[in-house]
C-alpha cells in the first residue's frame, strides 16, 4: 500500500521557523495565486481526489483547465467538446501521472532519490532542475494539463460553427498522465528541498545571482554621429539582444500564433497553397517547407515539455489569449 501524500505546506511552516531561506521560501510561494488583490492562496494547498485517487494540481493550473472547460474550448482525443463527466476522467488521468511520479522518487534505481543526498551536489542540481523548469527560461509543462492546436481543419470549422468562436485546444488522457507525472516529480523535488533546506541554500542562491546578472538592464548605446563635409548622417547601433524573451521553437512561436488567429487570415486568402506557405515563411522568418508542414499539420511531434511553457509566460506578462 502506498504511503500517503506529505502536505507540503505543512513541511514550509515547519521548517520555515528553523530554517529561513528567503530564495528558497520565495521561489516556493511563487507558485502560489492570488484571487484578486490581496487574497493569496498558497501553493498546493489542498489535494484533490477523484474516486481512490489523490493527488495535487496548482491551483492556476487548475482554475485555467476549469475555464477553458466552461468556454467549451477544450477537446478530447476523439475532438469532442469537454463536458463534466470527460473533464473529470481527464483529472483522474492526471493523478494517476501524479501518483506515479511522486512515489517513483522511492524507487532507488532512479537518479533522483533522497537517499544519500547529503553532500551529492549532482543529485541536488538535479532536484533543482526540476523546480527550475517554473521559472522564465526553463521548461514548463510540470502539473499543466497539456494542450496543442487541432491541425484538421475541417473539423475545427465545424467546432467553430458549433461554438461560435475557434479557440480550441486538445487534451488526452496521455498527455494528462504525461503531464501529470511531470506534476509528481515536481512536487516531490519541492518535499525533498523544504525537509533538507540548509542543503538546497547555496544553489538557490547562487541561481538567484546568475539569473539577477541574465535579466538587469544592459546599458544603452549610444548613437553615433558622424560629421561629413555638408551633410550629417546618424548611425545608430542599437542593442538586438532580446531581454526577457524566451528562446521559444518554432512549434511554440506558432501555436500562439494561430492563438491569435492569423493562421486563420492565411487560410483565407484567395491564392494557392504555395503562396500560403510563403506568406507564414515570410511572416514567422522560417523555411517554406516548415511553413508548409505547420499549416497542414504534418510537423514534427509537439513535445509535451514545451506545450505549457509559452502559456506560462503568457500569464507572467498578464496576456490572455
Amino acid at each position: 500500500m502506498e504511503e500517503p501524500i506529505k502536505d507540503l505546506n505543512k513541511i514550509f511552516e515547519e521548517y520555515s521557523k528553523q530554517h529561513f531561506t528567503p530564495e528558497i521560501e520565495t521561489r516556493f510561494l511563487s507558485l502560489g495565486k492570488y484571487y484578486g488583490t490581496y487574497d493569496f492562496i498558497k501553493p498546493f494547498l489542498e489535494p484533490s481526489k477523484f474516486d481512490d485517487v489523490e493527488f495535487y494540481i496548482l491551483d492556476k493550473y487548475l482554475d485555467n483547465f476549469r475555464e477553458k472547460c466552461k468556454n467549451h474550448r477544450l477537446v478530447d482525443e476523439n475532438y469532442k467538446v469537454l463536458n463534466n463527466k470527460t473533464a473529470i476522467a481527464i483529472l483522474k488521468e492526471f493523478g494517476k501521472g501524479f501518483r506515479r511520479g511522486y512515489f517513483s522518487f522511492e524507487n532507488p534505481l532512479r537518479p533522483h532519490t533522497p537517499k544519500n543526498i547529503d553532500g551529492n551536489r549532482k543529485l541536488i542540481s538535479e532536484i533543482y532542475a526540476i523546480t527550475a523548469r517554473h521559472q522564465p527560461n526553463g521548461v514548463i509543462s510540470s502539473t499543466y494539463l497539456i494542450s496543442t492546436n487541432i491541425p484538421n481543419r475541417k473539423i475545427l470549422q465545424e467546432l467553430e460553427e458549433s461554438y461560435n468562436h475557434s479557440q480550441f485546444s486538445q487534451v488526452t488522457k496521455k498527455s494528462a498522465n504525461i503531464s501529470g507525472y511531470n506534476g509528481g516529480m515536481l512536487y516531490k523535488a519541492w518535499e525533498i528541498i523544504l525537509e533538507n533546506r540548509p542543503l538546497f541554500n547555496e544553489i538557490f542562491k547562487k541561481k538567484v545571482v546568475q539569473n539577477r546578472n541574465l535579466y538587469s538592464p544592459k546599458p544603452n548605446i549610444e548613437s553615433k554621429t558622424i560629421e561629413l563635409a555638408k551633410e550629417t548622417k546618424i548611425i545608430e547601433t542599437p542593442d538586438l539582444t532580446l531581454k526577457d524573451i524566451p528562446k521559444f521553437n518554432l512549434q511554440q512561436r506558432y501555436e500562439i500564433f494561430t492563438q491569435l488567429g492569423y493562421d486563420k487570415a492565411i487560410h483565407t486568402l484567395e491564392t494557392s497553397k504555395s503562396s500560403k506557405n510563403k506568406i507564414l515563411a515570410l511572416l514567422m522568418g522560417i523555411s517554406v517547407d516548415n511553413a508548409k508542414h505547420l499549416i497542414n499539420g504534418t510537423y514534427k511531434e509537439f513535445k509535451p515539455e514545451h506545450i505549457g511553457e509559452f502559456e506560462e509566460y503568457l500569464e507572467r506578462i498578464k496576456v490572455k489569449l
